[in-house]
This record gives C-alpha cells, sequence and structure tokens, in this order.
C-alpha cells in the first residue's frame, strides 16, 4: 500500500440547510455538521435542527455538503437518518438520504410505500423538527 493513497485528508465544519431547493427552513441554534475527507471519499455527519419551515414546500433536501459529489455514474452516495423527533411519520417508517451524482446536497427518502420510498415532504417535518445524519459520498 502506498502513502499516496491517503495524501489528502481534512477534517471541518458545514453548516446544513434543510430546503426544498428553493426555499430554506430557519435552523436552530444546535444546528451544526462536521465532516472528513480522506481521498476522494466525504463522510458528513449533521444534527439537522429547525426551529421554522417557513416557505418550505414539497420534497426536502439537505443542503450545505462541504463538497460537490463526482459527475460519474456510480458515484451515488447514501446516508442514515437516526434520532429524527418531532416528525410527522407513521410510526415504524425508516428516513434515509440519498446523495446523487454532481451534487451538494441529498434528498431525505422515506420508506412508506409497497413499492419502496417516496421522497419525504414538507408537511412530514414540523417546524421544530430534528434528524442525526451521517452520509458518504465520492468527489
Amino acid at each position: 500500500m502506498s502513502s499516496e493513497l491517503l495524501d489528502s485528508y481534512e477534517e471541518g465544519a458545514w453548516t446544513p440547510v434543510l430546503t426544498d431547493l428553493s426555499n430554506n427552513a430557519t435552523m436552530h441554534a444546535l444546528n451544526a455538521g462536521v465532516y472528513t475527507k480522506i481521498g476522494r471519499l466525504v463522510t458528513v455527519t449533521a444534527n439537522v435542527r429547525t426551529s421554522s419551515l417557513g416557505s418550505v414546500s414539497g420534497s426536502l433536501y439537505l443542503s450545505g455538503f462541504p463538497y460537490t459529489s463526482a459527475n460519474t455514474n456510480g458515484n451515488h452516495g447514501a446516508g442514515a437518518v437516526a434520532n429524527a423527533e418531532n416528525l410527522n411519520i407513521t410510526a415504524g417508517t425508516a428516513i434515509t438520504l440519498y446523495v446523487g451524482k454532481n451534487s451538494a446536497q441529498g434528498r431525505f427518502d422515506i420508506y412508506d410505500s409497497s413499492q419502496g420510498i417516496t421522497p419525504l415532504q414538507s408537511g412530514e417535518w414540523s417546524s421544530d423538527g430534528m434528524a442525526a445524519i451521517t452520509a458518504q459520498y465520492f468527489v
């Protein structure tokens, strides 16, 4: 193994924003994110907390990722959502985060359909909603 494989290492903070890609929610003071980049792999974690949805409507996204994902097929990323609170969802449904290629945001998805997933909607996130997330993607 060559040390050149790990010649790029970075840690830092990023600001997660709940959005519908046109309007941003008002983020709570406890909202925060950190990331680690090792080579091409970026891992982001965040406490996503809102204090108001404002004009946010429709499908929900998490924006503000520190890097844009690679723009090639096979470079889609995924994320896990844990400790979600104050959401308007049915008990027993799971929420995930999907990061498409050439993207600096992830789409929240909910497993609430017999066919699998649908995008999480603004009506399913309350004004004081919260979710802890971790996602990985390649740049």
